[in-house]
């Protein structure tokens, strides 16, 4: 297994990040299609790493079972590894489904000033005819609306990646997508973007691993080429 396999797809996972921070305004992305994004960056070393690991180090205890007189043990028989293999299928969906159930309600903000969130917020309840109420003790915001029950909409800073996430909880969908597409519309302008630096950070990650995997792999090709 070459590197590019392992790191190329996460490098332009991280190209992704870098692409919103470096924007002219911020970005807006639901939850569940940055995960998707973001397990296609892992796929590498989820499904191809780990898995041919496992099976390396399966052929490896065979053969030495195989050159040893004694009696056995639980890891020289093929059903064990069998159960390996299942549990890591098992376990790699079963966090997949659980993360995207965790995220089903949240929407990330990139690169967005989040001092100016509130009033951001705000212009987008007052076209969307929803009446709001701000929480004066936590980040948040009380959700009313003629036929349905109110909701909490709350959110979470994290200056340090350039990220605000956003908890819609039980906000009916049809609201939230109104809202979504109000705020995508009231954005522009460089006063509501932060900081470039995640976006560098991101950008310099996505070089070195693109371009590294790329040279180590042809290093390795090169020096397969000239043995042979």
């Amino acid at each position: 297994m070459t590197p590019v396999m392992l790191f190329v797809p996460l490098g332009l996972y991280m190209l992704f990040l870098a692409s919103m921070h470096l924007n002219d305004r911020p970005t807006l992305v639901r939850a569940t299609y940055d995960f998707w994004c973001l397990l296609w960056g892992l796929a590498g070393v989820l499904f191809l790493g780990i898995p041919g690991s496992l099976t390396r180090l399966y052929e490896v205890l065979h053969l030495r079972s195989l050159a040893s007189i004694g009696t056995r043990s639980v890891i020289d028989e093929p059903v064990f590894w069998t159960g390996v293999f299942g549990f890591y299928f098992v376990a790699v969906v079963g966090l997949v489904a659980l993360e995207l159930r965790h995220r089903r309600q949240k929407t990330y903000l990139y690169h967005l000033n989040q001092s100016t969130l509130k009033t951001l917020l705000g212009e987008a309840f007052h076209h969307a005819d929803v009446v709001f109420e701000f929480h004066t003790d936590r980040d948040g915001v009380t959700l009313s609306f003629p036929d349905a029950p109110e909701t909490q909409l709350t959110w979470k800073s994290k200056p340090y990646m350039g990220l605000c996430i956003l908890d819609w909880g039980s906000t009916p969908e049809s609201i939230r997508a109104i809202i979504e597409e109000k705020l995508q519309s009231f954005w522009w302008g460089p006063e509501y973007t932060s900081s470039l630096v995640p976006g560098a950070v991101f950008m310099s990650l996505a070089t070195v691993m693109v371009v590294g995997s790329m040279g180590i792999s042809l290093l390795q090709l090169f020096v397969r080429l000239w043995w042979n």
